[in-house]
């Protein structure tokens, strides 16, 4: 019984997801290793993260919770800091160097994934969408042309939502992003506001 907490890529490809009962991802996946889950260690390991990325920023976001769908997610805010770390790839480089050896071994080696932009939106994208050790860096005012060919569920975590969109055949964001807002609200109401 439970949940799935994290599955690896091979995983992924076969449609086991973060949430979805553990019996649905043996049916997706029954050659997979399943392993027990350690929520205590798990949150250990996300406190030794906020300690280390707090040496660099006091603007932190995110859970200890290993159950919380954003776990594994880190923000640090990044404005006025480049007196202190330099410039953003600098910065980005210190954090994530610092992170592996905090955590050594943690991930099997791959190191933190990280994205920089100017909205916490596009940065989270980025950094779901970067490799280890290969940061996205988003530079100033390219958040829309970045985000602009990514799919349109990102937009929301509604199911409802992502169906409609995809129905009216808004499968990316910047077809999304181009239409007018009074359509966005009579199609999708407050979630199309958002």
């Amino acid at each position: 019984p439970g949940p799935v907490i994290d599955a690896d890529p091979e995983a992924r490809a076969l449609g086991v997801r973060r949430g979805m009962p553990l019996g649905s991802a043996h049916r997706l996946a029954p050659e997979a290793t399943f392993i027990e889950a350690d929520p205590d260690a798990d949150q250990a390991h996300a406190e030794a993260v906020f300690e280390t990325l707090a040496a660099f920023s006091p603007g932190l976001a995110g859970s200890t919770d290993p159950l919380d769908p954003a776990f594994g997610l880190f923000e640090v805010q990044a404005d006025g800091l480049e007196p202190l770390w330099g410039v953003e790839p600098v910065l980005v480089g210190r954090l994530t160097a610092a992170l592996a050896r905090a955590l050594p071994g943690l991930d099997g080696g791959g190191g933190a994934r990280a994205g920089a932009a100017g909205t916490r939106f596009a940065a989270t994208i980025a950094a779901v969408h970067a490799r280890p050790g290969a940061p996205i860096l988003i530079p100033p005012g390219g958040e829309a042309a970045f985000l602009a060919p990514r799919h349109a569920g990102l937009l929301t975590t509604d199911l409802d939502i992502r169906a409609r969109l995809s129905r009216f055949g808004l499968r990316r964001i910047g077809a999304v992003a181009d239409l007018p807002a009074s359509a966005l609200v009579a199609r999708f109401g407050v979630e199309g506001a958002r």
